[in-house]
């Protein structure tokens, strides 16, 4: 979704919903609450910004469950979670922050875990 311009979103959520049994449910993560500007760089040949990882939206738990409700979902579930290798991993955790920070490439801190049901 965080890949997703605003008309394409919309679109694919409406997509999902069509296609998706009654009480069916979707399971989405998205980071939480990124900082899009921290993972812009240039591309050295055109000098064109972007975002490192092709992102363009941000989400925290009230864009989420709005767009969701407005497409006729219901959030069965909401939680904010350490991103991947950051919940299990501890000295994996550290070694990958580190090599981040040495290229200084800033990685979302949290996903945003949800599960919402066609209503």
């Amino acid at each position: 979704m965080e890949h997703l311009d605003n008309k394409t979103l919309q679109e694919g959520i409406s997509e999902i919903r069509r296609v998706l049994k009654n009480q069916g449910r979707i399971i989405v993560t998205v980071p939480y609450k990124e900082n899009l500007e921290q993972n812009m760089v240039f591309c050295p040949k055109c000098g064109k910004k972007f975002h490192r990882w092709g992102h363009i939206q941000v989400f925290d738990e009230h864009r989420i469950k709005d767009i969701l409700e407005s497409k006729g979902f219901k959030l069965i579930k909401l939680q904010i979670l350490p991103l991947g290798f950051k919940a299990y991993h501890s000295y994996l955790k550290y070694f990958i922050i580190n090599l981040l920070n040495k290229f200084r490439i800033i990685h979302p801190q949290y996903t945003l875990f949800v599960v919402a049901m066609k209503i």
